[in-house]
C-alpha cells in the first residue's frame, strides 16, 4: 500500500461547521494528510477551512484511535447531525497479487467504516443521518451472488458479514477469471459496506442510513498510474455533490437507500443529477427471476411492478442452448 493513500483515505477530520458533520479526508490533499500525521499538526487543515471547521485526525484502521476521537467529540458536549464513511482503498495495481489485498482492502473499506459507525453512532442526534460513500462496483458483485447467498447476507449481524464477505473476498481472489482491469477485492469490499448499510438502517430506526456513489471520479484512490485513456472520469467535486445533496436533505428521505451520481464529465455543479438507485443492477433481478420461473413472472424494479414473460424465451433456448445468455439479457418488460 503506497503510504500517500494511506494517510489519504485513511484518516478521518471532524468539522463542526453550522452542523456538526464528520466525515473523511478527501477534502485534502494525500501529501498534507501524510505531513500533518508525521508532525501531529492538523492546524494548517483548520486555517485553510476557515473558522468554525475543528479537525480531528484519527486512524479508522485503528480502534483505540477510533475510541479516542469518538471521546473528544462526547467531550464538547456537541451532538453530530451527520457521519459520512469516505475513508477507503483501491489497491489492485498491475501485478499485484489478490490475495495480498484481501485483508487491507476490508480493513479500511468494510471493517473501518463499522469501527467509526459504532463509535459515532451515540453521538448523532435523532434524525441524524449516517452517510457510507460506496461504489457501483459494489452493486455489480452483488448481482453476481446467488440469490440464496445474497439472502443468507442480507439476515446477518455486522460481525458474521464481516467474516462472509472476508470468505467472499478470499474466494475472488483466488478466481482465475478476472480480467487485467477489474477490481474484483474492491468491489467485494464495496458489496460488504452495502450490506452494512442496509443492517444499519433496518437497527437504527432513529437515523437515516444510507449509501452512494460518487461515479467515476479522478482521485488519489486509483493511484498515480491510472489509466483513463478508455474512460473518461468526472472531477472530483462533482461527484462528491451526491453526498453534499445528502447532507443538506436536497436529495433522498429514506433509510436504507443507495443513491449514485449520474452527471457526465464536465457537468456543472449547478447541473448535476443524482438518483436513486437499487441495491443490485437490474440484470440481477432478471437472472434471478430466469432461474426461478418457467412462463412469467411479476418482479419488482426501481419501484415498478413489471411482468416478466419468459416463455418465448424458453422455447428459443431450447433449440438452441449456446443462445441461453444472450435470450436472458433480451428478456421483454411488459
Amino acid at each position: 500500500m503506497e503510504t500517500a493513500n494511506r494517510f489519504h483515505f485513511h484518516f478521518h477530520f471532524t468539522f463542526h461547521v453550522k452542523r456538526n458533520f464528520t466525515f473523511s479526508s478527501e477534502c485534502v490533499g494525500s501529501q498534507a494528510a501524510a505531513k500533518m500525521k508525521e508532525a501531529g499538526d492538523i492546524g494548517p487543515l483548520a486555517a485553510e477551512l476557515g473558522g468554525g471547521a475543528v479537525p480531528l485526525l484519527l486512524d479508522v484502521t485503528d480502534d483505540a484511535s477510533v475510541a479516542a476521537a469518538a471521546a473528544s467529540v462526547l467531550a464538547t458536549g456537541s451532538q453530530l447531525d451527520a457521519l459520512v464513511n469516505n475513508a477507503g482503498v483501491l489497491l489492485e495495481r498491475k501485478g499485484t497479487a489478490l490475495a495480498s489485498i484481501v485483508e487491507p482492502t476490508l480493513r479500511v473499506n468494510l471493517r473501518g467504516a463499522v469501527s467509526v459507525t459504532a463509535a459515532f453512532r451515540p453521538l448523532i442526534r435523532d434524525g441524524g443521518l449516517i452517510v457510507n460513500i460506496s461504489s457501483g462496483a459494489g452493486t455489480f458483485v452483488t448481482g453476481q451472488l446467488d440469490p440464496s447467498v445474497r439472502a443468507r447476507l442480507e439476515a446477518m449481524d455486522a460481525a458474521r458479514l464481516q467474516e462472509a464477505i472476508a470468505r467472499l473476498a478470499a474466494a475472488a481472489a483466488a478466481s482465475p477469471t478476472h480480467q487485467p482491469d477489474d477490481t474484483p477485492i474492491y468491489g467485494v469490499s464495496k458489496a460488504g459496506l452495502n450490506y452494512y448499510t442496509q443492517l444499519e438502517a433496518r437497527e437504527n430506526p432513529r437515523l437515516r442510513v444510507v449509501a452512494c456513489s460518487p461515479g467515476f471520479c479522478r482521485t488519489a484512490i486509483a493511484g498515480a498510474d491510472a489509466d483513463y485513456s478508455r474512460r473518461e472520469p468526472k472531477e472530483a467535486a462533482l461527484g462528491a455533490d451526491v453526498v453534499v445533496k445528502l447532507l443538506l436533505g436536497d436529495l433522498g428521505r429514506d433509510s436504507g437507500r443507495f443513491y449514485k451520481e449520474c452527471s457526465k464529465p464536465g457537468t456543472s455543479l449547478e447541473a448535476a443529477r443524482s438518483k436513486q438507485e437499487p441495491w443490485e443492477p437490474v440484470q440481477a433481478t432478471i437472472e434471478a427471476a430466469w432461474q426461478s420461473a418457467d412462463a412469467a413472472v411479476e418482479v419488482t424494479i426501481r419501484g415498478q411492478a413489471y411482468v416478466l414473460d419468459f416463455a418465448e424465451s424458453r422455447q428459443r433456448q431450447k433449440s438452441d442452448p449456446s443462445r441461453s445468455r444472450a435470450i436472458k439479457r433480451v428478456v421483454s418488460l411488459s
